[in-house]
């Protein structure tokens, strides 16, 4: 096999992994464009060079979400997620966010009545990724792992870039199964 036919499946593979597994905090409203970009960045960075971190970042968000269900039918995995991401704030008389809302304060709110969900629909239509995206980097990542799978089960060397960008993708499967929920 060429050079090419090594690193070409394993970049792919690599970027589709981050793709799935990274699912940012909303930035407050007020941040500037680069410090966003710049936030962005450095947790592409980790994604690639530390995907278990990602995966301990998604079983840390997963577990308060999952341990505090509301009282309130319309509050959803989804709803949870979208609270601790810091979709939810407290506003000033002037209409400026100042801080978000936790979880336990959101579910007092929704049954005191005080403040009205966003649909599912809603928070979801405010994702950066569509589900066809999402569809076509889950096909490359489950491709290239059935690509390794295959080779492996042949007696076929895989090379160590392989390897290690099966490793990665293995971890991205782990780490998309506590944000099944949590929007994009």
């Amino acid at each position: 096999r060429t050079f090419t036919d090594i690193v070409s499946p394993v970049v792919t593979a690599l970027i589709a992994a981050n793709y799935l597994s990274v699912h940012t905090n909303i930035s407050h409203p007020d941040l500037k464009w680069h410090i966003k970009a710049l936030e962005s960045a450095k947790v592409f960075l980790v994604a690639l060079f530390f995907p278990d971190w990602i995966y301990v970042w998604a079983l840390r968000s997963y577990i308060p979400v999952s341990s505090r269900p509301a009282r309130h039918p319309a509050y959803t995995l989804s709803h949870a997620f979208y609270v601790i991401m810091g979709g939810m704030h407290f506003y000033d008389q002037d209409g400026m966010p100042i801080r978000p809302l936790d979880v336990d304060t959101t579910i007092r709110l929704i049954e005191d009545g005080e403040i009205q969900l966003p649909s599912r629909e809603t928070i979801n239509g405010m994702s950066k990724f569509t589900n066809f995206t999402q569809t076509i980097a889950a096909l490359q990542l489950s491709s290239f792992l059935v690509k390794c799978g295959l080779r492996f089960s042949y007696g076929l060397d895989l090379a160590p870039l392989e390897v290690m960008a099966f490793a990665h993708a293995l971890i991205t499967v782990f780490t998309f199964i506590p944000w099944w929920h949590k929007p994009m």
